[in-house]
This record gives structure tokens, sequence and C-alpha cells, in this order.
């Protein structure tokens, strides 16, 4: 990144480290899954999309959260809070809040690297070639479900 340019990153600064499940990130999450609309639900086939997913995969998983679809949608806070309930009771840890990541070192586990969109955008300042354009570099959370280009 060149020196003196600046760069706008687009993450509310509220955002930084909420907890995992945090109605401000079921919100900005659930209105990525719904295309940019505001939206307290998610279509299943939304989900099956976004997995990449057939049909059957995407039944199970349900069964394995417990979650049963009204008319083909799911809460999203549901879904959220089913997931880390899920994960916690296989014994997997996940980190305390947003934008930390989990490693393990020597049987060690922590979660404590802070992978926020900004983090992740200095940090790539100071280790990569200088770029005219950051999104050459690193894609940020795209805004819910894509058509693939190739497939017309």
């Amino acid at each position: 990144l060149r020196r003196g340019k600046m760069m706008h990153v687009e993450q509310e600064p509220s955002l930084a480290h909420l907890p995992l499940c945090h109605p401000t990130i079921i919100q900005q999450t659930c209105r990525r899954l719904n295309g940019g609309q505001d939206a307290t639900t998610v279509k299943v086939a939304n989900l099956r999309e976004i997995l990449s997913a057939e049909n059957g995969d995407v039944r199970l998983l349900l069964q394995k959260l417990r979650l049963n679809p009204v008319h083909g949608r799911l809460s999203c806070a549901r879904v959220c809070k089913a997931s880390v309930r899920h994960f916690l009771a296989k014994g997997i840890r996940l980190p305390p809040a947003s934008d930390l990541a989990c490693y393990s070192v020597g049987g060690r586990e922590d979660c404590d690297v802070n992978v926020s969109p900004t983090e992740l955008i200095r940090s790539l300042g100071r280790s990569s070639k200088e770029s005219d354009n950051v999104e050459d570099a690193v894609a940020l959370a795209p805004d819910g479900p894509s058509e693939d280009p190739s497939s017309g």
C-alpha cells in the first residue's frame, strides 16, 4: 500500500470483538445472507448455496443443530446459537469473541489472534508488496450468495 494513501475498510467500529452471536453480528450476517436486505431469517436454500452443499447434507446439518425450518426459513439468531452450542458440545474451542482466531502450538491452544478486517489490512500492508487497490490483495466478506460468473 502506498504511503499517504487512505484506505477505507467497511467495518463498523462497534463490531470489534463483540461476543459470538451478538445481536449486531447476527443482524449484519443475516443481511448479507439475504442479499443486503434487512431480515431476521434466512432461506435454507441460501445456506445450502453458501455452504455449497447438497439438500441431504443440509438436512443432516439442521438435524445435528436441532433446527427446524418454518416455511423454508431459519432464524439467523437460532442458527448462530445452535452452531456455537454444537461446537462447544463436541469439545471444539471457539474464540470468546468476534474477529479473534484460535491456534495451537505445542499442545497449547490460544484464541487471541486479532483477525479483524482492519488488522488484516494493517498486517497485509506491512508484509506485502505495494498495491494500488486493496481488493487486489484481499477479498473481505461478500454481501451474501452470489452467482458464479462462469455460469452465464
